[in-house]
């Protein structure tokens, strides 16, 4: 016969390991505690001010609306791809490829390298990342109608997205864009 149990929960004390007030492991444990320690090296700030330029694209006051800044990027983009397609479709080029979708415009030039442009809405910018100057960016320069590079200094304005997209493929393609990106 089997005789019916109760179910029990067992609790698990926590174990406390008691030493001897004058052991030698206890001294050594409350000196290496009273003990102040150093901060680790590799949380510490350097004693001397960093020399490297940083340069960030932290968002600015807004010089235009939301809806203006969707409107001047899609328009300043789709002039391009229209601008690049036709450049694609009169010249020969391996490899050459343009897409936009998302607000992301890729230019393919083959062995030549790719260029990348996208909408930045939170800093209302356009990126660029280019095989020949890198990455820029570019802002809404409202005197001029024209997106600049966000580098320049004001008041005088920096070179034009168009302008420097222009310079640099007819270095790359050798072949004159004035009549497909017009100024």
């Amino acid at each position: 016969m089997i005789a019916a149990t109760t179910a029990r929960t067992a609790r698990l004390a926590p174990i406390r390991i008691v030493l001897p007030a004058a052991s030698p492991a206890r001294r050594i444990l409350m000196l290496l505690a009273a003990r102040p320690r150093p901060i680790p090296t590799w949380t510490a700030a350097p004693a001397w001010p960093s020399l490297r330029r940083s340069v960030s694209t932290a968002p600015a006051a807004p010089t235009m609306t939301e809806l203006e800044y969707h409107q001047r990027s899609e328009a300043a983009l789709d002039t391009l791809v229209d601008a690049l397609e036709a450049l694609g479709d009169n010249v020969e080029l391996p490899g050459f490829d343009v897409t936009y979708s998302s607000g992301v415009l890729t230019l393919s030039l083959g062995p030549r390298g790719t260029y990348v442009l996208n909408k930045q809405p939170p800093n209302q910018q356009i990126w660029l990342s280019s095989p020949v100057s890198g990455p820029r960016r570019f802002d809404w320069h409202a005197p001029s109608q024209a997106w600049v590079d966000a580098r320049s200094v004001d008041p005088a304005p920096g070179p034009v997205l168009e302008d420097l997209l222009r310079a640099e493929l007819e270095q790359l393609v050798d072949v004159n864009l004035g009549e497909y990106l017009a100024k």
